[in-house]
């Protein structure tokens, strides 16, 4: 788990790993948030923070190469007072995934 200033620089040409699947890279400024790149050489943006029953939850920002790292930052902070005020981030997607469906022609 390095800790390293996530720059612009540094998110758009990522050190890559090359024994391990992935490395996360998280950011010296703002706790939880960070970069991971994969062994491809591909890194997305996540923000870690931890829900009302204790537990370490993560919400995926973007793909570094289509958002910057202010805007990747100022979306982590955004998420990071939603948790902070007792609310679950991924709540809303759960209850989209647990949402009833309309099925077509009664199927």
């Amino acid at each position: 788990m390095p800790k390293v200033h996530l720059t612009q620089q540094f998110a758009d040409n990522p050190p890559v790993s090359e024994s391990t699947s992935k490395i996360d890279y998280f950011d010296t400024q703002l706790t939880g948030f960070f970069l991971e790149v994969r062994s491809t050489g591909k890194a997305t943006f996540y923000q870690r923070y931890r829900d009302h029953y204790s537990r370490n939850r993560q919400v995926r920002i973007g793909p570094s190469d289509a958002i910057s790292v202010d805007e990747a930052r100022q979306a982590a902070r955004k998420i990071r007072s939603i948790a902070a005020k007792g609310f679950d981030p991924n709540g809303e997607a759960q209850k989209h995934k647990n949402a009833p469906t309309l099925l077509k022609n009664g199927k």
